[in-house]
C-alpha cells in the first residue's frame, strides 16, 4: 500500500467525505425524484462501511416487503450507489484521471482518515 504525506492526508479528509456525501445525496435524490424516499431510508445502512450484518427477512418485514424484493432492492440500491459514486469522482477528477482507479484508492483512505 501507498503511503501518504501528510499534507495528502489533509486533502483526503476533505475530499473523501465530500465525494461520499455528494453520491449519497445524488442517490437520495433519485429515490425522492421517484417517490420512494421510504425505501431509500430502509435501504441506507446497507451501504454502510460501519455496516452491521443485516437481515433481509428483518429488513423485509421493517419495510413491508417479500425477502426476494428486498434482496433485489438492495442490488439495486449498492448498484446504483456505486454509479452515483463514479459520477461523483468523475466531477473531482482531471481529464486524465479515471474514476475506477480513485475507486479502488478508496477503501486504503478509510484506514487513514477513519
Amino acid at each position: 500500500m501507498r503511503r501518504i504525506g501528510e499534507e495528502e492526508r489533509r486533502m483526503l479528509n476533505v475530499w473523501h467525505p465530500n465525494v461520499l456525501e455528494e453520491s449519497l445525496q445524488r442517490l437520495k435524490d433519485d429515490y425522492s425524484q421517484a417517490r420512494k424516499s421510504g425505501l431509500f431510508e430502509g435501504l441506507e445502512p446497507t451501504i454502510s462501511p460501519r455496516l452491521e450484518l443485516f437481515s433481509h427477512a428483518d429488513l423485509a418485514r421493517e419495510l413491508g416487503m417479500k425477502e426476494g424484493s428486498v434482496k433485489l432492492a438492495v442490488h439495486r440500491f449498492r448498484q446504483r450507489h456505486r454509479e452515483c459514486l463514479f459520477s461523483a469522482l468523475r466531477d473531482t477528477l482531471g481529464e486524465d484521471q479515471e474514476p475506477e482507479e480513485e475507486l479502488r484508492y478508496l477503501p486504503s483512505l478509510l484506514i487513514w482518515i477513519a
